[in-house]
């Protein structure tokens, strides 16, 4: 561990430490709009819920409390 910590250029507590909310919805924004437009497109739902479950997102999360 020390060694690959000696090799590395970025800050360690990216690696060690949980993402911030910030960051976390900064790596899901490309999902929240791909599933939108999914969804305005009205693909199956059941599609989009497997996207959901895989990506480990919440209907809320996505398409807030309105939803179809």
């Amino acid at each position: 561990m020390d060694n690959f910590f000696k090799e590395v250029y970025v800050d360690h507590a990216l690696i060690t430490e949980p993402l911030t909310r910030e960051q976390l919805d900064k790596a899901n924004a490309w999902k929240v709009k791909y599933l939108n437009r999914l969804r305005d497109e009205k693909w199956d739902e059941s599609y989009i819920n497997a996207y959901l479950k895989a990506w480990n997102l919440t209907d809320e999360y996505v398409f807030g409390n309105n939803n179809e």
